[in-house]
Formats: structure tokens, sequence, C-alpha cells
């Protein structure tokens, strides 16, 4: 018996694709992917056979992310970090401010929405110049890549 089966036997619904209990295990959509204790990675559910005491947590991977139109509250997270730290690595930055997004969408979010704002709003060109010479040579790429 798998982790999948001994899940549906308890009444876990696991996410799959390649599963049917009629067809061969294979194991390719990793899909139905879990964490299992004391595991260095997370393992197939479909191919992992079930052993007593094994505790096992399931795995979404980057579905927690956020995707869409940004909140208000999301766009004053951003500027209070930026405003408060100036650190410019992006793909570190949504973790540090709370932001469940990812660091391009931040960066695009900053640079194409609120650096305008933030600019007229009375940053000065100073910092606008400073910026621009510093962090990006174009906006499509970060100084961290």
């Amino acid at each position: 018996m798998t982790v999948l089966q001994a899940c549906e036997v308890a009444g876990v619904e696991i996410p799959r694709f390649c599963y049917h209990s009629r067809l061969s295990i294979a194991g390719n959509c990793r899909t139905c992917l879990v964490e299992v204790e004391k595991s260095p990675k997370p393992v197939a559910s479909c191919t992992m056979p079930a052993l007593p005491e094994m505790v096992t947590t399931l795995h979404f991977g980057k579905t927690t992310l956020k995707k869409g139109a940004w909140s208000r509250e999301e766009d004053q997270k951003l500027i209070n970090y930026i405003n408060r730290y100036r650190i410019w690595i992006w793909s570190e930055m949504p973790k540090a401010a709370g932001l469940l997004r990812s660091g391009k969408s931040c960066r695009l979010r900053w640079v194409n929405y609120l650096m305008t704002y933030f600019h007229i709003v009375g940053m000065g060109p100073c910092y606008w110049k400073t910026f621009t010479n510093s962090s990006f040579s174009t906006t499509n790429y970060c100084n961290s890549c």
C-alpha cells in the first residue's frame, strides 16, 4: 500500500494526475508530492510505500504565491520595506517584507508603479540618479543576477 492509497483510506485527498488504481504506478506528474518526516526532499506519494508510524505532510511547492492584482496593503508593505532597509535583492525581498509574491513581481510592481509615485512624492532627483545607476542598467535586469 502506498502513501496515496493510505491517505485515500483515511479520507485525506491528495491531488494527482497520473495515478489510477487500475494502471501501473509511474509517479511522473509529481503533483502528489508529500513531505515525509526525516526525508531530505519531497517524495511522490503514489510511489512511496506506507510504513507504520510514518508522518507525512502535503507539499504544495510554489502554489502559495499570490498572483494577480496587488492590494493597497501589499503596496504599503513593499514601500515600507524599501523605505526602511533600502535592500534591492529582489529574490529575497518578498519573504523579508512579508509578501506572498515572487521577487520578479515585487520588482515589476516597484519599477512600473510605486517608484514613480515615490519619486513624485519627494525622494528627489539625487535618489533617482543613484537608484538608476547602482541598481539597474535597464529595468529588465536586477543587480543580483
